[in-house]
């Protein structure tokens, strides 16, 4: 599908992976306001607090990669506290550790920690599939 983006009127594409190819296509643009959809996929729990978003699936990935909530921290240029915080407040709203740690092994994901991982992967990939038809469907035809 192509949403064709508002800022420098470029062509905004997803190839299969879901990564956004952006195009000059300056001559192609339709006249008018330009529109393309933002989706967020956020999780809450009963209570309103976040158990997984984008930046959450972040921090997740970037532990399962690293083994470490520094590496972490550092990788993502936030701080140490900043990281954990998010850690410790995904664990309290989700009601089961998603990490362990291990001054040996380091950090790593817990099997409820890697399911919620691949469950929100899995949740985004789908609602911005649905998302995409849905906004195709209802602004395809605007001029």
């Amino acid at each position: 599908m192509t949403v064709i983006c508002a800022k420098n009127f470029k062509i905004c594409t997803r190839n299969q992976k879901n990564d956004i190819n952006h195009e000059e296509k300056t001559d192609k643009v339709k006249k008018g306001i330009q529109m393309k959809l933002k989706s967020i996929q956020l999780i809450v729990n009963d209570n309103g607090g976040i158990v997984m978003g984008t930046g959450r699936m972040i921090i997740l990935e970037s532990i399962e990669r690293t083994n470490s909530i520094n590496q972490t921290a550092k990788e993502l240029k936030m701080s140490y506290k900043t990281a954990w915080s998010k850690i410790k407040s995904t664990q309290k709203n989700f009601g089961k550790p998603i990490v362990i740690a291990d001054k040996k092994k380091g950090t790593k994901l817990t099997q409820d920690g890697k399911a919620l991982l691949e469950q929100y992967r899995q949740l985004k990939k789908r609602c911005i599939k649905a998302d995409d038809v849905i906004f195709e469907d209802i602004f395809s035809n605007q001029e």
